[in-house]
Order: C-alpha cells, then structure tokens, then sequence
C-alpha cells in the first residue's frame, strides 16, 4: 500500500514540478513580447510627433489658364 502512496506523491511532483517549469518559461516569453510591443509603439510615437511637425505648404490653384 505505501509503494503506491510513494509512487503516486512521486508521479504527482513530477508533474507539478514540469508544469511549474512551463509556466515559468512561458511568463519570460510573454514579457519578452511585452517589451517588443512597447519598442513598437514608441516608435509609432515618434512617427507621429514627426508627422505632427510636418506644416503641410497651403495648396494655391494652378494657374494654367481656363479649360
């Protein structure tokens, strides 16, 4: 009787401990992705603080003469 409460506490640590592994690795993978996002949308930010500065030249008619 106790070789399987042995076995069974085994088998069971065993697999706490492989899920525990996964989730740790899986959470510096996210963090990874995380950070890549943030470089991302600070270069989104300066892309549009460029645009931001751009003064668009006003638009005159073109003078070509009358259709």
């Amino acid at each position: 009787m106790s070789e399987i409460v042995w076995a069974t506490i085994g088998t069971s640590l065993t697999v706490i401990g492989m899920l525990g592994g996964a989730l740790y690795w899986l959470g510096g993978k996210f963090k990874e992705i995380e950070e890549r996002f943030e470089q991302i949308e600070e270069r989104f930010r300066q892309v549009d603080e460029r645009f931001s500065r751009i003064e668009l030249p006003a638009l005159s008619p073109i003078s070509t003469g009358s259709f």
